[in-house]
């Protein structure tokens, strides 16, 4: 290894450790300033110092010299704060944590950021922390590295405040991992490891748990194995019967076999018998093999299964880490938020010892990180407000986590403010035309609560970083069900509000129900399935043009799960009773009709790729023991499907309503693959067309329920092709989606004077944007 490749090495473990100290620093400096009075005593400051001052020489090993130098002159600031010789004041604090914040910023692009540039932020941050104490005179200029240091020293420079070497962290050369669970290493000696444990990178955690996990595949594989097995046995289960029935005959013909007076008809029988015997011999001794062959299946199987779960189990321990890992950041961001605010609030954690697969920790942390600002923006009132309402002017937010059955766990975010104003929630809502006026009044206050996850709803007047836009409590929504999970929200007005997150431990293993419908076989995720049932057709009802059935004292709304997917080249089957798999989450719950429902299974899940990503409707697919590939539906996704297009139940076995047809419209070839691969996807049968005269020969020649089409092209373009389509009878009210670059004022007033339905900008293009309008126009 050569020397760059070494400092390389030394680095990457410095960034390591370099977040994780920082981080640390970060924390004292909250509790740090919430100390009254024994400032210079208390064990906050203790540990700022020690993580300062071990940073500080991490930092020189790897010749890093701004930061050291950073970090010297912070410790010095911390060192006369010990002695009394400096306060720090709220402002002050401001910078301290200043400092933290620009160190994570230059560790966040370590690979990108060159030291130089980066110099030019760090220098106006030592002057002022310079300043800070220079009443006291204490504060010594930091030493500068020596000029043209490329590898770092084994020995670092004395310390200039302790007048000891600072080689403390210098010969580390083992990156720390997030997951350690190894003792703290102190600030005034070298870095040892816990005796039996080892610092191993997140990468390589990574990729044994997905070996481990692709082995519930063989898991699987040998399930079926021995499944196949018994079947064997089966077969000679009824070949035994059928001997036995047929044995006492073939003894009295055998018998009887001197009655026969010809020679050559005695002969032939005698052959008989005797390869009938042979052949029952031949079967007992296979019979006897395929038993014990069934015996070691059996063994091997439990074996297998022992092994593999006990594998997974012990590298999902591994992968565990303490929920302390992410909470550790949530003080600055209170911190800071509140400051932004004028607000004053108080931040207590509730067991952040519970581990949880580190995984699911990071899919967490921005749906938790927005819900601690959304309390404190739009939850906890501003400090005169509180006090006129008879509260304590500082805020109380509460993050605790409990473990529930199931192997899951319950995070509950809950603030003393105003809660949430339900009625300007519904407001809103019908402001937006996501409700009438008559169903926003009739809504009970736990249906609304459920309004603020809706999609460009915000009661913020006020688009800030902060809030406003209307997407973060969605977002929040989302990615909680993406883990299997689901939300709960308790409000009272002037009360406050607690959102309660119900998460799985850990993503190691995925079950799945295995389902059929239309002789397709399917995966639906069990985590998202309340029930299973079999009913009868007569049970079906009729209300609200929806057909229902009564479940829970509820009607639950039915789908052809077939019919939603557009499985049309399968038979359909017609029996009395019907399958119902009840799908739920947090807001809703439908009753997909299906086929057969074959059990449930442990599964490893692979992602669809790139290509199929966003195919509707799927999230992946998994492998059977025996090597079958079948889809894994989202569940989620098969909840926003529009009932009006899932097809009917008590029919003749058609669906009522066929696909709708879309013509697309682009001199493009690219770009008018993309149109037809989304729109496919999304389930409308879809025509192409390569210019106007070519979309209008088609337009007027078949039937099309909408055209969606390009501005730009050759012949006859996008508002020729609008206009003649207005213009002509047969095929006027065909609604017409303009899709184009062209984003002036008065492009898109061209497409109106022309007649188009919607005019969508490529540059903002979102495939969403441009389903959610075809569905509002067919």
């Amino acid at each position: 290894m050569d020397e760059q490749q070494l400092l390389t090495m030394l680095r990457e473990a410095f960034k390591e450790e370099a977040l994780e100290r920082l981080t640390s620093l970060s924390s004292c400096l909250v509790q740090l300033e919430r100390v009254e009075e024994g400032m210079a005593d208390c064990e906050p400051l203790e540990v700022a110092f020690r993580e300062a001052h071990s940073l500080k020489g991490a930092a020189r090993s790897v010749s890093l010299g701004d930061i050291e130098s950073l970090c010297q002159t912070l410790e010095s600031v911390l060192s006369q704060v010990k002695k009394g010789q400096c306060s720090l004041q709220t402002d002050d604090f401001d910078l301290l944590h200043n400092c933290v914040r620009v160190m994570e910023a230059f560790l966040d692009h370590f690979s990108t950021t060159q030291e130089a540039g980066y110099r030019e932020q760090v220098a106006p941050l030592i002057e002022q922390l310079q300043t800070l104490c220079e009443p006291c005179g204490m504060v010594k200029k930091p030493v500068e590295p020596p000029p043209g240091m490329e590898m770092p020293s084994a020995v670092a420079a004395a310390d200039p405040e302790t007048g000891a070497a600072d080689n403390d962290r210098a010969t580390q050369t083992v990156p720390p991992s997030r997951t350690e669970t190894a003792e703290k290493p102190s600030a005034s000696a070298p870095v040892t490891a816990k005796e039996g444990t080892l610092r191993v990178s997140t990468h390589h955690l990574d990729s044994v748990m997905q070996k481990a996990e692709s082995l519930i595949t063989l898991k699987l594989t040998v399930s079926e194995r021995h499944h196949e097995s018994l079947a064997m046995a089966e077969v000679f289960e009824h070949w035994h019967k059928d001997w036995n029935q047929i044995a006492p005959q073939l003894r009295r013909l055998h018998s009887r076999s001197d009655d026969l007076h010809c020679e050559e008809a005695q002969r032939a029988l005698d052959s008989l018998l005797g390869y009938i015997e042979r052949t029952q011999n031949a079967l007992q001794r296979l019979e006897t093999q395929v038993g014990r062959h069934q015996q070691r299946l059996l063994q091997d199987k439990a074996t297998t299964s022992t092994l593999i779960d006990e594998l997974l189990e012990e590298v999902k321990e591994i992968i565990m880490v303490p929920f302390a890992n992410l909470s550790a950041s949530f003080p600055r961001t209170v911190r800071e938020v509140a400051r932004t605010q004028g607000k004053e609030v108080d931040l207590l954690v509730e067991g952040d010892e519970t581990e949880i697969d580190k995984r699911i920790l990071e899919m967490i942390s921005s749906p938790l990180t927005h819900l601690i600002r959304n309390a404190i923006d739009h939850g906890i009132e501003l400090p005169q407000t509180r006090l006129a309402a008879g509260k304590e002017t500082k805020a109380r937010l509460r993050i605790s986590l409990t473990r529930t059955q199931g192997g899951r766990v319950e995070v509950r975010i809950c603030d003393d403010g105003a809660g949430i104003d339900l009625d300007r929630v519904r407001a809103r809502a019908v402001e937006k035309q996501l409700l009438t006026e008559q169903a926003a009044a009739e809504m009970s206050d736990e249906e609304a609560t459920w309004l603020i996850f809706n999609s460009g709803l915000s009661t913020s007047s006020m688009i800030t970083e902060i809030s406003g836009r209307g997407l973060g409590m969605a977002i929040v929504k989302e990615k909680v069900e993406d883990l299997g999970g689901h939300l709960h929200v308790e409000t009272r007005r002037g009360e406050g509000t607690c959102f309660k997150l119900h998460i799985p431990v850990s993503l190691a293993v995925f079950k799945g129900i295995l389902i059929q419908s239309r002789g397709v076989e399917l995966i639906v995720p069990t985590v998202m399935v309340e029930r299973v049932l079999k009913v009868s057709r007569q049970t079906i009802r009729t209300v609200e043009n929806r057909e229902v059935i009564r479940f829970d004292d509820e009607n639950l709304a039915l789908v052809n799960l077939g019919g939603l997917l557009a499985i049309t080249d399968r038979p359909i089957t017609q029996t009395d009773q019907i399958h119902v798999v009840v799908v739920h989450d947090s807001e809703q719950r439908i009753g997909f009709v299906v086929d057969e429902v074959d059990g449930e299974y442990e599964l490893l899940v692979k992602e669809l790729g790139d290509q199929l990503r966003h195919v509707r409707y799927f999230s992946g697919a998994s492998i059977l023991g025996d090597g079958r590939v079948v889809p894994v539906l989202d569940a989620r996704d098969l909840l926003t499907a529009p009932m009006e297009s899932a097809g009917r139940i008590r029919n003749d076995g058609t669906d009522q309503q066929a696909p709708r047809r879309i013509l697309a419209v682009d001199d493009s070839i690219t770009s008018r693959m993309l149109i037809k691969n989304i729109l496919e996807a999304a389930g409308y049968v879809v025509t192409t067309a390569i210019d106007g005269e070519d979309a209008f020969a088609k337009l007027v020649a078949g039937a099309f329920d909408l055209v969606v089409s390009d501005v730009e092209m050759p012949q006859l373009d996008g508002f020729g092709l609008t206009a003649r389509i207005r213009a002509t009878e047969s095929v006027q009210e065909v609604p017409v989606v303009l899709v184009t670059s062209l984003e002036s004022a008065e492009d898109k007033e061209k497409g109106i004077v022309a007649g188009a339905n919607a005019y969508i900008v490529k540059r903002s293009f979102d495939q969403s944007n441009l389903l959610d309008t075809i569905k509002r126009l067919i």
